[in-house]
């Protein structure tokens, strides 16, 4: 059985399944508007705009209305950190808040830098999950950097369940050429959790080259100028 499954792991991550996986992830980036907003090789995410689907109110006191602009954070895989056969660790879970810390000072000094994102006061995070322990983890470390989870406000429609099945398809895809053991379930059953931070919070937090450098320290990375450039795409949502 050890066999089989080294030698089955071996064969997704041949050279042809990482260009077949990563040509369809690139095709939907662009076709979504899903842009680099970092350069740094620790950055986790990419960014799009988009528009919140429902009312609610922050903790902070911000609130947020159905169709109002907003921030979508998605995981840049081939930059998240691997976890190890022993799954969502203590170590790993380290490891994430370090480069999550490092990718929204990043985050906080672009949008800085961009006044054509002046309108957007929320940034959302869509976690796929695909165990219960990864769950408590992921949520746990978004907490800590001032994310919190805000139920959907609506059972998903038909058609809105079958485009998260086709995430959570191309997602286990993505994870299995670069972080296979993080491959866990069917991930038709997957479950989705979105988190917020309002733009103000992580303002507060993360904005300064100060708070940016001592996040490369944290994850060894060498601090070097800020030289982003971000394509210009038109703007789109999903």
């Amino acid at each position: 059985m050890r066999i089989q499954s080294f030698t089955f792991a071996f064969r997704l991550r041949s050279n042809w399944f990482e260009r077949l996986v990563f040509g369809l992830d690139d095709r939907l980036r662009r076709a979504h508007a899903v842009v680099e907003y970092s350069h740094d090789p620790q950055c986790i995410y990419r960014l799009q705009r988009g528009k919140a689907e429902q009312d609610f109110v922050l903790s902070d006191g911000t609130p947020v209305y159905r169709g109002e602009p907003l921030i979508n954070l998605h995981v840049w895989n081939e930059q998240f950190p691997c976890m190890g056969p022993d799954g969502p660790t203590l170590g790993w879970g380290r490891q994430i808040s370090r480069a999550l810390d490092l990718s929204l000072c990043e985050l906080a000094d672009f949008l800085a830098q961009r006044p054509e994102f002046d309108d957007v006061a929320v940034i959302r995070a869509n976690l796929i999950l695909s165990t219960a322990n990864q769950a408590r983890q992921l949520l746990r470390v978004m907490g800590r950097h001032g994310f919190e989870e805000i139920p959907a406000g609506a059972t998903p429609s038909f058609c809105e369940r079958l485009h998260r099945s086709g995430e959570n398809i191309l997602a286990m895809l993505l994870i299995m050429a670069v972080n296979p053991a993080c491959a866990h379930g069917n991930a038709l059953r997957w479950d989705r959790a979105q988190v917020f931070v309002s733009r103000r919070i992580l303002e507060q937090r993360h904005s300064g080259s100060h708070r940016r450098i001592a996040a490369k320290i944290a994850v060894g990375a060498k601090e070097r100028p800020a030289e982003i450039v971000l394509q210009h795409t038109a703007s789109a949502s999903r």
